[in-house]
């Protein structure tokens, strides 16, 4: 009798043990969830000042309005603000639904889509930042790290190993 429950107090501080590590242990689904909230609040500040047609606070450390009002500031009459903006919450609800189903396998690869296409995208905008309009704008500057960011995290992520279970299942012993 003894012996059940001393197995039985094992198994059970085992299991809060494990409880505890998984709290404990930070989600990278949460990293990527912050980083797409990040992009989200410059995106809004940029779309809201794009269309109110107020001037970005800029800190007197580039030319934000002048890139913003430039003919590389809109895709089809559409402003590249909005766009990120629609880019932003995509990020954001794929990094939800991930960290729902941290199992899942898809998830990983949507985000880093995602993430690939909005990088590739910020690189273009970064180049003809400074190589046409000769302007910087520091919020276009940190939406590009933000998705530069979350591009080479979500990589990361896709590229480590997958840990091998121990418990998993046992080969058949031979026969003799």
């Amino acid at each position: 009798m003894a012996y059940r429950t001393t197995s039985k107090r094992i198994r059970l501080e085992r299991t809060r043990q494990e409880v505890r590590s998984e709290r404990s242990s930070l989600r990278p689904q949460l990293v990527f969830v912050v980083l797409a909230l990040v992009g989200l609040g410059i995106a809004m500040y940029l779309s809201a000042t794009h269309l109110l047609e107020k001037s970005i606070v800029c800190g007197g450390a580039g030319e934000c309005d002048y890139v913003n009002a430039s003919d590389y500031a809109y895709i089809l009459g559409v402003p590249v603000a909005l766009l990120g903006l629609g880019l932003y919450a995509t990020m954001l609800v794929i990094a939800l639904q991930w960290y729902r189903a941290p199992e899942s396998e898809i998830w990983p690869v949507v985000y880093w889509g995602v993430a690939l296409s909005g990088a590739g995208y910020a690189g273009y905008l970064t180049y003809v930042e400074l190589e046409v309009l000769h302007a910087v704008c520091w919020w276009c500057v940190g939406s590009a790290i933000v998705l530069g960011v979350s591009l080479a995290l979500s990589t990361i992520l896709l590229l480590r190993p997958v840990a091998k279970s121990v418990d998993g299942p046992v080969a058949p012993a031979r026969r003799r």
